[in-house]
């Protein structure tokens, strides 16, 4: 019964840890670069120079920015490009 409780446990957590990860997407950096600089997505794609709909996309995880848009990115949402990277590491996995 100890031994059942345990393994519950453990997976409980692991799966609580798992989504902790997962959220830390690049749905999640976005909105919250737009949050920090009180930006509407509007506001983030005039200043991106990118249509709405391709930003959209991105923070629904539809689509990914090219090399590029990840840089401009990087310059104008001020995200740091580590935090970028590290979420595009995790997609080629």
């Amino acid at each position: 019964m100890l031994n059942c409780y345990y393994l519950l446990t453990h997976n409980l957590i692991y799966y609580i840890m798992k989504l902790t990860r997962e959220e830390s997407d690049l749905m999640n950096v976005l909105k919250g670069a737009r949050g920090k600089l009180d930006m509407t997505q509007q506001q983030a794609c005039d200043l991106l120079n990118v249509a709405l709909a391709t930003y959209r996309n991105w923070e629904m995880k539809r689509t990914q920015p090219n090399a590029s848009q990840i840089m401009d990115l990087h310059k104008q949402l001020d995200i740091p490009l580590d935090e970028l990277m590290e979420h595009f590491k995790k997609e080629m996995k």
